[in-house]
């Protein structure tokens, strides 16, 4: 599976927290869309840990969440060395 679309399902941080976990070891899925999961700045610790080892990922959507600056920043620590990811959506979240 290279595409896993899981927008809309109001998810929660808990729930999208032990995926982003297994995606670290799974290097399958290039296009993660977490669009309107009701994703605060909790999660963006596990995000930043999977962006830092999931060297195959090209596209992450993140829009229609509640990721504040505060999240932000951990999701820019975990892109720090990543070159191979294309395309990050953050739109209509909190950012500042």
């Amino acid at each position: 599976m290279e595409s896993l679309n899981l927008a809309r399902n109001f998810s929660g941080d808990l729930a999208i927290s032990h995926l982003l976990k297994a995606m670290i070891t799974n290097q399958h899925v290039k296009v993660l869309n977490l669009s309107q999961n009701c994703l605060t700045d909790k999660i963006c610790e596990a995000l930043k840990d999977m962006l830092i080892w999931n060297h195959n990922l090209k596209e992450l959507y993140l829009g229609w969440n509640r990721i504040t600056s505060v999240g932000g920043l951990l999701i820019l620590q975990g892109m720090e060395h990543k070159e191979n990811l294309a395309v990050l959506d953050l739109s209509h979240n909190s950012l500042g």
